[in-house]
């Protein structure tokens, strides 16, 4: 049988299974041609494609066993992560469970081929949602099955150590990992050269032209392949090449393109992570109402799916402000960050603001009062439900305080904090373990600001404040 007929058999039997009249003639081989259309259809960026096909063969898996089931969960479980990765958004969890329900199978079986591709499989789920050590762990399942580094499986396995190192953002270890092996994988397949050069990139990033040279390549096959999920990574990044060398023109140029594709595709997280980059070059070039306006709606657009574009988005609007001097606003999207995303650098962005702007001067686990904004450290453990605890230093900024936001007040020469009731002229507040209410007078006492944050003994990085739980 040629290649052409053989594709056309496949489509059609795909289309049966579409139509749900391929569950009653289903067997072992139909079921194979179903996992190499899936498949293909997984190499052209086609997730949903290739996952509705492969579940129809999924949901008649009792007819099923050994290696048979076991490559039906394989194809299964990365479809399904991919899919709840880069189009719905949800979590990985599903598909790990198809993916280790197939591991076992191959467990039993010895077979160390599919041993080492679900493995891959699960280090690269892993390493999406930032749990490295479990993708470590699934790393070296993966080194242990005896295969050379010609070995297609094996080159995969490099792949995603890449990604794996590239996650902890250990370049050098990536460039260990890849290198090497650079002949190989120029005359692999497209899917996996491209994927090899999208790694390399990454790792090359402090080398401008060799990044952009890697996602040149990338880009050039992922567009062969049709892969546009791909094909938009890899144009974003050549955005943010550009963007790292002040080459803005191209930088627009390659991050319009990343959007068209994202919103061609109807991704919304992708879509987010654009609009993120455009706002970074708009940020570079001065434009703040531009950058602020981007980065509002890429983290609006990311909110609701999550994952680590959410929080360069934060970070992004977190440093437009900044910009903008709007350092309450800033705070305040910090706490809200602070809800939603993981990403440590957003405190941080903030401490270095102050200490480039002279605000609050940190020596040792002291915040010296320098400016408008200033520190105040805390004699006793009385909010420590807020993660202020005796010797932490809360940040106040001077100005005008709105009713019911936490305030400090100056009495004597003491300060006190609470909640501000503007209308009666009252501090609701305690001072120490009293839990009574204090009540302050102009002609004694002063408002004096607004408490933005706080700072940990020892520690420079400024967190916000969490009310309510």
């Amino acid at each position: 049988m040629d290649n052409a007929v053989h594709t056309r058999n496949i489509h059609r039997h795909a289309l049966q299974l579409k139509m749900g009249v391929f569950r009653i003639m289903l067997n072992t081989v139909s079921a194979f041609q179903a996992i190499n259309y899936s498949r293909q259809e997984y190499i052209k960026g086609n997730f949903k494609a290739g996952f509705e096909v492969i579940e129809e063969v999924w949901r008649e898996r009792a007819r099923f066993s050994g290696d048979a089931l076991g490559k039906i969960a394989l194809c299964r479980g990365i479809l399904l992560g991919a899919y709840d990765y880069y189009v719905r958004g949800n979590s990985q969890h599903q598909s790990r469970e198809t993916l280790l329900e197939a591991l076992n199978i191959f467990d039993d079986t010895q077979n160390s081929e599919c041993i080492l591709l679900t493995a891959n499989s699960l280090a690269v789920s892993h390493c999406r949602t930032g749990e490295y050590e479990k993708a470590q762990a699934f790393l070296n399942i993966a080194f242990t099955q005896p295969f050379p580094e010609s070995y297609k499986g094996r080159m995969y396995s490099r792949v995603a150590e890449a990604v794996f190192y590239n996650g902890q953002k250990d370049y050098q270890s990536t460039l260990k990992t890849l290198s090497p092996y650079k002949d190989l994988f120029d005359k692999a397949h497209d899917y996996l050269k491209a994927q090899f050069y999208q790694s390399l990139g990454v790792a090359r990033y402090g080398l401008k032209q060799d990044a952009v040279w890697c996602f040149q390549n990338a880009s050039r096959l992922f567009n062969q392949l049709g892969h546009l999920h791909y094909l938009f990574i890899a144009e974003n990044n050549l955005a943010n090449c550009y963007l790292q060398a002040d080459n803005t023109t191209e930088a627009m140029r390659h991050t319009e393109n990343a959007v068209r594709l994202a919103r061609k595709l109807g991704n919304f997280r992708l879509i987010g992570g654009g609009l993120d980059t455009q706002a970074q070059i708009a940020l570079r070039l001065g434009r703040l109402d531009d950058a602020l306006y981007l980065s509002d709606t890429a983290v609006k657009t990311l909110r609701p799916v999550g994952g680590f574009m959410l929080g360069d988005a934060y970070e992004t609007k977190i440093k437009v402000l900044l910009a903008q001097k709007d350092l309450t606003t800033a705070m305040l999207v910090l706490s809200e960050a602070a809800r939603f995303t993981k990403n440590d650098k957003l405190a941080g962005l903030i401490a270095d603001y102050f200490k480039q702007s002279s605000g609050v001067a940190v020596i040792g686990s002291a915040v010296e009062k320098t400016s408008s904004v200033f520190g105040v450290r805390v004699k006793d453990d009385y909010f420590a439900h807020l993660g202020i605890r005796k010797d932490c230093a809360l940040i106040i900024e001077k100005g005008t305080v709105k009713n019911g936001e936490f305030a400090a007040v100056l009495k004597d020469g003491k300060y006190s904090f609470g909640f501000i009731d503007v209308y009666f002229g009252v501090i609701n507040l305690v001072n120490g373990r009293d839990a009574k209410p204090h009540f302050f007078y102009e002609e004694t006492a002063s408002v004096v600001g607004k408490v933005i944050g706080y700072c940990k003994p020892n520690q420079s990085k400024i967190f916000p404040l969490r009310f309510g739980g």
